[in-house]
């Protein structure tokens, strides 16, 4: 896993790595660092905070992005989250990600991420919204709103949840962790 260092000021082009990773040497400090998606690779652009006019209050907290943008979900199981990841405070996306949550903590935001990788119960409750492959945030209204300051397995949100082992089995069919 490399780091590269690229020396980036306002108005520049675009910085893509192939690791995904991108280090910062000249950052303005009143400018954030904006996702997009550009031909299947995540990139990531500078732009200075004048712009941003919606949702002001999200730049400064940690968060889930997750591609808007999904497979084939005809087929059975469905994957339902492969492309996430947790987003820092001074991080934003572009139409192309959806954010989920907006958190004071990153052990707040990985425990989401983690359950959207790891639980077959979460994204069974997403998939119940979906129709076509591309997600909008009413996919995501199944998903209760769980202290996120823990980590949340399966097991954890059966009980939560009151799901039985039959359930499961049925839930596991139709997704793919």
């Amino acid at each position: 896993h490399t780091t590269e260092k690229h020396e980036v000021k306002a108005g520049e082009g675009d910085v893509n790595t192939e690791a995904g990773t991108i280090t910062w040497t000249a950052l303005h400090l009143e400018g954030v660092h904006a996702y997009e998606e550009i031909n299947g690779k995540k990139v990531m652009k500078y732009i200075d905070k004048a712009y941003i006019t919606k949702d002001e209050e999200l730049i400064d907290t940690w968060k889930v992005f997750v591609s808007k943008a999904n497979q084939d979900l005809s087929k059975l199981p469905m994957k339902v989250c492969p492309n996430h990841f947790v987003g820092e405070p001074n991080e934003i996306s572009t139409y192309t990600y959806n954010q989920l949550g907006s958190f004071k903590t990153q052990k707040e935001a990985e425990n989401l991420s983690n359950a959207l990788s790891n639980s077959y119960i979460i994204n069974a409750l997403i998939i119940v919204n979906v129709s076509t492959q591309d997600f909008l945030m009413r996919q995501y209204s199944n998903v209760p709103n769980f202290d996120w300051s823990k980590p949340w397995d399966d097991e954890m949100l059966m009980k939560e949840l009151g799901i039985t082992e039959e359930e499961m089995n049925i839930i596991k069919e139709f997704v793919k962790i």
